[in-house]
């Protein structure tokens, strides 16, 4: 579940991957290529700007910069139940990638629905 985040945690999650980044040799465009997603994009995560990152692309950033998942997700506010990343896995490997796109809207759906109802997802 997601809880809601400290500005340092955001900062130290944009450190971690600024640090991989550059471990890596990339530059922020280069990261963004990989992610489909755009320089600024990056340089907003690693800025600490980025208010609610997103674990598939966490995921992603951590395979592409050899950094353990649960590192990112730790600062980015993301706590697993135990069983929940088997069970995830699972349904996953069952999905083909608009499934897949779809049950991650979904996620996202549920945790804004509980934003907006003033409900903390913590």
């Amino acid at each position: 579940m997601l809880r809601f985040l400290a500005m340092a945690d955001l900062v130290a999650l944009g450190n971690l991957v600024r640090e991989g980044r550059e471990l890596k040799r990339m530059t922020q465009a280069d990261l963004g290529k990989h992610l489909s997603i755009s320089r600024a994009s990056i340089g907003l995560l690693e800025s600490g700007g980025t208010k609610y990152p997103r674990i598939d692309q966490l995921t992603a950033i951590a395979d592409i910069l050899d950094i353990p998942p649960s590192a990112l997700y730790q600062l980015a506010g993301i706590t697993l139940a135990p069983a929940a990343p088997a069970q995830l896995s699972w349904l996953a490997s069952q999905l083909d990638e608009e499934g897949i796109e779809i049950l991650i809207e979904l996620g996202h759906a549920l945790l804004r629905a509980r934003l907006r109802r003033g409900e903390s997802t913590a």
